[in-house]
């Protein structure tokens, strides 16, 4: 059986918030948002985190992209641990890791065109470009996410959902990134305009080879290889699987579900699930 080539490795990650502080600014009590998770994102596979709104998904990828600095555990990408990368490290490791975010609207600059959007992403990696390279370059982002060429003059608000979410995956897409980070990138759109992205997604990750970490509530949208589920999605899952969030998501993942993972739990008690 040949080796896992493993991107991302997780190991008991944790991050709590104080709640509460004693006169002496000592912290008495504490919000576990994340407690003791542990998983692996495999190169060019898709994880899906799926869970509740709540249950820590959100926070899990901000920790991963250390936009926050988790309490305990480790985050290794690459076998390097960068749970405690200095700033200038993880500067650079962001561009290989970037996040596309639930909201399209409140994540893009009302003031800047498409264009403008996706150059500043496109001067910021690693690669140096000419004026006309970062046109042509521009250019083939908003092509490759299936967006006229046009759109580049339009702002956010002249935009529909799915367009300004495809202008979203084409900024995440400029530095050249082998992991995305996705926080329920669908969830905001219209049915039918879902199922296009999903498709882009796919697509997208079968031509360059991506990596994607899927953070989701409705487990068919991420369309996992792998998935992790959270305590209450078991529950529902095993107590109403006719329900309509119970929708098998290992349907594509038959066989390789994540096993002896930790999940994750809004009151910090952890739990192994076991694919049976």
């Amino acid at each position: 059986m040949p080796e896992k080539d493993v991107l991302l490795k997780v190991e008991n990650l944790k991050m709590y918030f104080p709640a509460a502080k004693s006169l002496f600014g000592k912290t008495t009590s504490c919000v576990k948002a994340v407690d003791d998770v542990s998983f692996e994102v495999e190169k060019g596979k898709t994880f899906g985190l799926v869970g509740e709104s709540g249950c820590g998904k959100t926070t899990t990828g901000k920790c991963i992209l250390r936009i926050t600095n988790p309490t305990e555990g480790h985050i290794y990408y690459k076998g390097k641990d960068i749970s405690r990368a200095s700033k200038e490290e993880i500067k650079s490791i962001r561009r290989e890791i970037q996040l596309i975010f639930q909201d399209p609207y409140g994540s893009l600059d009302p003031r800047q065109s498409a264009y403008s959007i996706i150059k500043e992403a496109v001067v910021t990696g690693k690669e140096k470009y000419t004026e006309s390279e970062v046109a042509a370059r521009v250019k083939e982002l908003l092509e490759i996410v299936e967006l006229l060429p046009e759109m580049g003059d339009r702002y956010p608000h002249e935009m529909s959902g799915g367009q300004r979410q495809r202008l979203g995956i084409a900024r995440a897409l400029a530095c050249n990134p082998e992991l995305i980070v996705c926080d329920e990138p669908v969830s905001a759109l219209d049915v039918s305009i879902q199922a296009q992205v999903i498709n882009l997604f796919q697509s997208l990750q079968e031509r360059l080879g991506l990596t994607y970490a899927f953070a989701t509530w409705a487990p068919p949208q991420c369309l996992a290889h792998s998935i992790l589920l959270s305590p209450f999605c078991l529950v529902l899952l095993f107590l109403s699987p006719k329900h309509p969030t119970s929708w098998r998501p290992w349907s594509r993942a038959a066989g390789q579900m994540v096993t002896g993972t930790k999940l994750l739990d809004q009151g910090g008690a952890g739990g192994t699930f076991r694919s049976g």
